[in-house]
């Protein structure tokens, strides 16, 4: 979302220097400096120190002079004549004489009101703010990292004062030269075709813009009825245009056609052709190419034929807009110019130009995450959380032995304990592999402990690698582990009985799981009898075994939470195989070499049960039907058959799974389906009545590197709304795999969203994946990668998530909704769809207001279950969305119109109350608990609890409400103020506070905009990634309202608990006022995202 009163300041400062640079003393060359006041009211002065300038008493900007290839040096000061938020930035003028002149900036530091600070180039633009979505850039210019900028690309800095106070802003500043007069421009007006709003709700500037010095006319929403774009028909989107005639008439020669475009989940090499006509009767058919003209919208390309020039957020990540450039034959004149796209392409067009004038690309450097500076190294002495200390949270949550109140069962949807069944539980634990635990830790006592500290009372155990791999062959499986009696091997089997033993004694409840390889889940699915025959004696063997530990079969022990019947199997996988592996045109996966290998294998065990679903629907015209779908996301009748089809596969291996666990004599909670969250397996648990297991993560690092920098807030919390998407009513819900990834500049945002929503939702477990405690005396093989990005107890920021989040919903700080809403889908509804078709991702933002599930009522209501309201739900590539949604709205905001119903609903129901504060268009949400608040244009969130409270901050945020107050934050950071005494935040007399800021890797190198690691792929790339792990210092001002009285100390706390040199703490009425700081002055031991506050009277 766009903050307007920003927009607004910026807009009238523009004028004001557009004004000054086009009136009498327009020849005088420069930059220019100019301030704003937020709000566009509160009155300030700006004055300029050195030098000669253009300004006038009163005047709000000003031009400085200054020399041509020199450093030059401006200084001003800005008084404040009342409290508020202002702005002051450094740009390129809008001179008369030079069209786009470039200044260089260096040397930037603000002084006054408590305040000196420098900006830093070391690490991106990241620091201030761009009043453009150009970006300008960085490079070295003359010596110095600079900040180079052109007219209306400069950078504004924002400053929290309050009256009388004044700062001083000094720069030194270059003039570049002036650019070239650009050749002559033809920007095409596409207007006439436009049919869709930006997917994803992105807000694109309209009318014509200056992309890298190329003028496109993009289309004005508000004349369109909302829409903006011209969508493209594809199997996956219908309806869409086929083509658009982007030149039907005489135009002058020109070297270049440029394109304003976004792909989506493109696959296959070829996206568009354009098809060119000249006037002497020639034509040309010239290609548009993944990887050299366009790349996916999630990623940025640039290179000759490509620049990304326009990024924005939208629902599920960053979103990159580009300009591709196609060569024509500039020594004709073109008449007709169409653009047609490839039947498996996602295109979007906003916008063409024909000229021959050539791109300024942005020359942005690769970043390095270096140590030293402001990045810095933990104080991190060892894993194990020190007893007794404030992180220690095993006397937080019960942790009676497990057994205790009765085993796990599963009541109204809920799971609960056998003597309890009115209380729905919580489980938040980890996940890892049975491999690193019982293998690798030597006490399991020492584990547990350890598991308690961190406040998990549960864990999730691939358990497959007991025995023989499923991927290999068995004879050399045997072979390799001679004490293997074909299912188990002595050493691992008798560590994990010892483990389970341990659980039981320390009330951590453990889920397990079969885990597998693809391969042989896929192989399930699909009817292999071997596969299914070892399966089946496994999983009998395994829960009839005596644990000579405890005296119990392994299905009686009181610690087992529930049994999944495997790991990641999807029917997407085996369509994978029979449509697409042996079309060479079809994507590559990161299993695509592994599938490959068995695809024949696959195909042949299906193709028999593929005939006899046709036989049994159309009788003897059944071959003409008996062609596999070339993908299986299409929206044929073939592909809908094929959905349809592999939907029964589903069915009957939950069929084959239930009765083998009837066999094995298993009576507890059993789930599948941990990897999709595509309705087609949603549907499936509906009918079969399935429990919700599923597994998502927030910026998921791909194969090439590449990883979304983006904010939960920003995007809505979108990795928690497809995890809604896949939960039913009347059934428990599962997380077995959760993670914001560590390259993400916003990861410290976990622990927050992960326990308020988890908590909102009333999901009943939540596993992080991976590894939240690795003991100091773990013994794992030189192979293993200790640094790997999912290793949670490796990482200083992940552990205040873990603290966090098992403190918010594992503790049960944060409320559970009193309400729930409904999606309901219908099987005539259903085959519109792809086979690959989630929720629709507007809808499910309700997961920020309430409990929210998605239904089939056709099927049977749940036994108990009763939603406060349901809504038709939507798909995210419905055929008629589009319409539907430009028929609820008139202006560029059609995507939120759906939203906008609900929520008007909601609020006529009671189920927002009239005070709630969700506004769908500013983007601003806040639960019916009145506990999570999310503000996505800031971005900012917050939780507040009656023991705990938290918020994200942007760099220079500040917050107000509940307890704490964060006057000043420098750095995007989490927030969270704890009482760990048992009584509430207000009244408490030992508090955690946590400040947990920005992380990365000691010599890893990023692109300009920080979403890939350079070299991912390369030996060298993989061998930066295991640097040591780095976290950039913070400092800010804190208030906390605390009514216990008396005087309070704050220590630093090292990552695992241990106590440093306390710091002060001052009294402002009712609350304490301290600052946390972690720069090397004050915490020479290294940085921590921990601090304790506690009174000195004794908690």
């Amino acid at each position: 979302m766009v903050d307007t009163a920003l927009m607004k300041s910026l807009v009238a400062v523009a004028l004001v220097a557009v004004r000054l640079t086009a009136s009498a003393v327009g020849d005088l060359e420069g930059a220019e400096v100019w301030a704003s006041a937020k709000d566009g009211k509160t009155p300030f002065v700006l004055t300029p120190l050195v030098g000669e300038t253009d300004w006038t008493e009163g005047k709000a900007g000003y031009l400085q002079a200054g020399a041509y290839e020199t450093w030059n040096e401006t200084a001003f000061t800005l008084t404040a004549k009342g409290d508020g938020r202002f702005f002051v930035g450094l740009s390129a003028p809008h001179n008369v004489r030079r069209l786009y002149p470039e200044v260089a900036w260096t040397d930037i530091s603000i002084a006054g009101a408590g305040r000196q600070e420098n900006l830093d180039f070391a690490h991106g633009l990241t620091f201030w703010g761009v009043n453009t979505k150009d970006a300008p850039r960085i490079e070295t210019v003359a010596g110095r990292r600079a900040l180079v900028v052109r007219a209306d690309r400069g950078r504004y800095r924002g400053l929290d004062l309050k009256a009388g106070d004044t700062v001083t802003v000094r720069a030194k500043f270059r003039l570049m030269g002036p650019s070239a007069a650009p050749a002559r421009q033809r920007p095409l007006d596409v207007s006439a075709a436009v049919n869709a709003p930006v997917p994803e709700g992105v807000a694109l500037p309209c009318a014509k813009r200056d992309f890298i010095g190329i003028y496109v006319k993009t289309p004005d929403p508000a004349a369109h009825g909302g829409a903006q774009c011209v969508r493209f028909r594809n199997r996956a989107v219908q309806p869409g245009a086929a083509a658009v005639m982007l030149l039907d008439g005489a135009a002058e020669p020109s070297r270049y056609l440029y394109l304003l475009l976004s792909s989506s989940y493109t696959k296959g090499p070829d996206l568009a052709t354009v098809a060119v006509t000249y006037a002497d009767g020639t034509a040309d058919t010239l290609a548009i190419t993944k990887g050299r003209e366009l790349a996916d919208w999630s990623h940025t390309l640039n290179g000759d034929a490509c620049q990304t020039v326009f990024s924005a957020n939208g629902e599920n990540g960053t979103r990159h807009f580009m300009l591709a450039r196609v060569v024509l034959d500039e020594r004709k004149a073109p008449v007709k110019i169409a653009l047609a796209t490839a039947e498996n392409s996602n295109l979007s067009l906003y916008g063409a130009t024909l000229t021959s004038a050539d791109w300024k690309p942005v020359r942005a450097e690769n970043v390095t995450f270096r140590l030293g500076g402001e990045w810095r190294l933990p104080d991190m002495p060892g894993r194990d959380i020190v007893a007794g200390s404030a992180l220690d949270l095993s006397g937080q949550i019960d942790f009676a032995p497990c057994g205790t109140y009765g085993r796990v069962v599963q009541r109204d949807g809920r799971l609960c304990f056998e003597k309890r069944p009115d209380r729905p539980l919580r489980f938040f634990g980890n996940h890892s592999s049975s491999q690193w635990v019982c293998d690798w830790e030597p006490d399991a006592d020492r584990y547990c402990e350890q598991m308690r500290r961190v406040g998990c009372n549960a864990i999730r155990l691939s358990i497959h690698r007991l025995g023989c791999d499923w991927w290999d062959e068995r004879a050399d499986c045997l072979r390799r582990h001679p004490h293997a009696d074909g299912f188990f091997r002595d050493d691992r089997i008798d560590n994990f009985l010892r483990f389970v033993a341990a659980f039981n004694r320390h009330g951590i409840y453990f889920l397990m799981g079969s885990g597998g390889g693809p391969q042989e889940i896929e192989a399930m699915m699909a009817g292999d009898a071997e596969s299914l025959e070892y399966y089946r004696q496994f999983t009998i063997r395994l829960l009839n075994r005596r644990n000579p530990y405890t005296g119990n079969l392994v299905k009686d022990e009181p610690c087992l939470l529930g049994w999944e019947f495997a790991n990641e199997q999807s029917v997407q996988h085996v369509q994978h195989i029979v449509a697409e592996v042996p079309n060479p045109d079809a994507p590559r996966s990161s299993f695509h070499p592994v599938q490959a290998k068995y695809a024949a294998r696959v195909r042949t065990l299906v193709k028999p049960r593929w005939e006899a679903f046709l036989k049994k629907k159309y009788g003897d015209g059944w071959a003409r039907h008996a062609a596999y779908p070339k993908r299986y996301t299409e929206k044929t009748p073939n592909a809908l058959d094929f959905q349809l089809f592999s939907q029964e596969l589903m069915e009957a291996q939950i069929r084959f799974y239930r009765d083998v666990m009837k066999e094995a004599g298993w009576d507890r909670p059993t789930m599948w389906g941990n990897y999709d969250k595509i309705l087609r397996t949603t549907e499936t648990r509906v009918k079969t009545g399935m429990a919700t297991e599923v597994n998502n993560y927030h910026s998921f690092l791909a194969d090439d590197g590449h990883g979304p920098q983006v904010s939960s807030a920003t995007d809505g919390m979108a990795a928690f709304r497809d995890i809604a998407g896949a939960a039913i009513p009347g059934q428990p819900v599962v997380v077995t795999e959760y993670n914001d990834c560590q390259h993400n500049r916003y990861c410290h945002e976990m622990g927050l969203a992960a326990g308020a929503i988890a908590a909102l939702q009333g999901w009943d477990a939540f596993f992080l994946h991976n590894s939240t405690v690795l003991t100091d005396g773990l013994t794992a093989p030189p192979s293993f990668n200790m640094n790997d990005g999912l290793v949670i107890a490796n990482h200083f920021s992940m552990r205040a998530s873990t603290f966090l989040a098992a403190c918010l919903y594992g503790r049960g700080d944060a409320a559970t909704s009193p309400h729930t809403v409904t999606l309901d889908y219908t099987k005539a509804f259903m085959g519109t769809l792809s086979s690959t078709s989630y929720p629709d991702p507007q809808q499910l933002r309700a997961v920020m207001l309430c409990g929210v599930r998605v239904d089939w009522p056709e099927y049977g209501a749940a036994p108990g279950y009763k939603a406060d309201l349901s809504f038709p739900g939507f798909g995210n590539d419905t055929a008629g969305t589009y319409e539907f949604l430009l028929a609820q709205a008139s202006d560029s905001k059609a995507r939120t119109a759906v939203l906008e119903a609900m929520v008007a609903r909601m609020r006529a129901a009671g189920v927002l109350g009239p005070a709630n504060r969700t506004d769908v268009r500013r983007g601003v949400y806040e639960s019916d608990t009145g506990e999570l608040l999310v503000e996505s244009a800031l971005p900012r969130m917050r939780v507040a609890t009656r023991h705990s409270e938290a918020v994200s901050l942007p760099a220079n945020g500040a917050y107000r409400a509940g307890c704490l107050e964060i006057v000043r934050t420098k750095n995007n950071a989490t927030f969270a103020a704890v009482a760990v005494d048992g009584r509430p935040l207000a009244a408490s007399g030992r508090i955690v506070v946590v400040m947990d800021g920005e992380s990365g890797i000691d010599g890893a190198v990023k692109t300009p905009d920080l979403v890939r690691f350079v070299g991912y792929r390369t030996k060298e790339g993989r061998a930066r990634m295991q640097g040591r792990k780095i976290g950039r210092a913070n400092v800010a001002q804190v208030r906390l309202r605390n009514a216990r009285g008396g005087r309070f100390t704050l220590y630093p706390l090292s990552v695992n608990g241990i106590r440093r040199a306390p710091a002060e703490v001052a009294r402002a009425g009712d609350a304490l006022a301290f600052t946390l700081d972690t720069t090397e002055a004050a915490l020479p031991d290294g940085l921590t995202p921990f601090f304790e506050l506690v009174a000195e009277d004794g908690p």
